[in-house]
């Protein structure tokens, strides 16, 4: 009953399916798509109220939206940490969020413990309601340990990559992750908006920034193109860097008779002045298309070495031959 609320929908309860599931049809029939952007951003929820002139009219929409400021990575001198939290749909408005941190343990204690050095890394993510409500949480300690004090210091002055993957259904969020090394605590707190979305559906998922590499064992594959991808820790990047985003397309008709065409186009946009600096033009995605599945992973190199040092925004958009739907996803980066 909330999800539906918070979302612009309406709940079944003990009522036959088939009922529901005309309903469901009789409603998605006359929708419209409403767009704006906030005079200013305060980090805070508003609320939402769509009126419409007619009488008697049921309106649904989403019942609010929060005004995220923009991502502030810094944390303590001591445990300076950046992150990204990507997200992939599992089925109608369920998800995997991809988290990936990357942190300079500088000052991390190591404690001698027989012929090795010894030291820890606690690892907390929490995902908050707009209301302040938790939604998940995870905590992990990380055990480090090395065969002697210089590769101790060594350590402690080289940038820690750290992955996790955790199951969110679709809303507006905020993630928290905290890092605690030794006596210091760094956190880094960025907005989580996980779009709705139903499996028989076209869509597309969140955009990962990545570079060409294996993740972590265990944790689900980024693979597109024959190739696999690594999670960036963060968002910031210099020009020498290999950078690539990935995404993953969701086109249930690709399963069919008569299987759409899809098409995908990116842009780089300048965030200061809304300048587009890169447009790579609608082009066909049939390559990654694997026949009878309804999933198409893709990734491409986004080229950061002609980019001047600045603020951008990569928006990504996807489209298909079967109509006019267009699905955009944005992910914002750094060049330094």
């Amino acid at each position: 009953m909330y999800w539906a609320d918070q979302t612009g929908g309406t709940a079944a309860q003990n009522t036959d399916v088939g009922f529901a599931t005309l309903r469901a049809l009789d409603d998605s029939q006359v929708t419209y798509t409403l767009g704006f952007y906030p005079e200013s951003l305060d980090g805070t929820y508003h609320d939402l109220k769509v009126k419409v002139d007619r009488k008697g009219a049921d309106v649904r929409s989403r019942a609010g939206y929060l005004a995220a400021l923009p991502v502030d990575l810094s944390t303590s001198t001591n445990a300076d940490a950046s992150v990204q939290a990507p997200y992939f749909y599992t089925g109608t408005d369920r998800a995997r969020v991809h988290v990936a941190l990357e942190t300079l343990p500088t000052g991390m204690p190591f404690q001698k413990k027989g012929n090795s050095f010894h030291g820890q890394i606690d690892m907390a993510g929490t995902t908050l309601h707009t209301n302040g409500g938790e939604a998940a949480r995870f905590e992990e300690s990380l055990d480090v340990n090395m065969e002697s004090q210089q590769q101790a210091d060594a350590f402690t002055q080289t940038p820690f990559h750290y992955e996790h993957q955790f199951l969110l259904l679709a809303g507006n969020y905020v993630f928290q992750m905290t890092v605690g090394v030794g006596r210091s605590k760094g956190k880094v707190t960025l907005p989580l908006n996980i779009e709705p979305w139903r499996e028989t559906a076209f869509g597309i998922g969140g955009i990962a920034l990545c570079t060409e590499g294996k993740s972590p064992d265990g944790d689900a594959k980024l693979v597109a193109g024959g190739r696999e991808f690594a999670l960036a820790g963060g968002n910031r990047f210099r020009k020498s860097d290999h950078v690539y985003f990935y995404t993953e397309v969701y086109e249930p008709n690709l399963v069919g008779a008569n299987p759409p065409t899809l098409s995908l186009e990116y842009r780089v946009v300048d965030r200061n002045n809304g300048e587009a600096k890169q447009d790579s033009g609608p082009a066909g995605i049939a390559g990654y298309v694997h026949p009878g599945n309804a999933v198409v992973p893709f990734a491409t190199a986004l080229p950061v070495a002609a980019l001047e040092p600045g603020l951008y925004r990569l928006e990504v958009r996807a489209g298909h031959s079967l109509g006019p739907d267009v699905v955009i996803r944005s992910a914002d980066f750094e060049v330094r």
